[in-house]
């Protein structure tokens, strides 16, 4: 239970920054087209990692214990959050971008996040180890 406790606040949080990206997103989207979607999915997902990361972190009662680069594996997360939401936006903005250049670029960003979180719990627990 007092897992529970400590993980509510930054899910609330989390879900609260979710309900207001849709309804923005769904409201001021004039039409659904291949960038509103590539824009949309890629927020959901860094939303998703982000949720994943703090019920991980609750569940290991890590204390800020995953530092990467001076920052806690949270920080981190919703930093990416942040650069995918505003790379979204951008991407769902401009009519006539290519939505195979937007899903690369967002693919990178996102395989880039994925790549040094891992490396991050690599070298948590390889020092942890020492």
């Amino acid at each position: 239970m007092d897992r529970t406790k400590r993980i509510l606040p930054g899910l609330l949080l989390s879900a609260i920054y979710l309900v207001v990206f849709n309804i923005l997103a769904f409201v001021l989207a004039d039409d659904f087209t291949g960038n509103f979607w590539c824009g949309y999915v890629f927020v959901t997902l860094s939303w998703l990692c982000l949720v994943g990361i703090e019920i991980l972190m609750v569940w290991k009662y890590d204390r800020g214990k995953s530092i990467f680069l001076n920052a806690p594996g949270f920080l981190f997360a919703f930093l990416h959050l942040l650069a995918q939401t505003a790379l979204s936006v951008a991407v769902m903005a401009i009519p006539n971008y290519s939505v195979k250049l937007s899903m690369c670029v967002q693919i990178v960003v996102f395989a880039i996040f994925l790549m040094l979180f891992g490396l991050m719990e690599i070298y948590k627990s390889y020092s942890k180890n020492k």
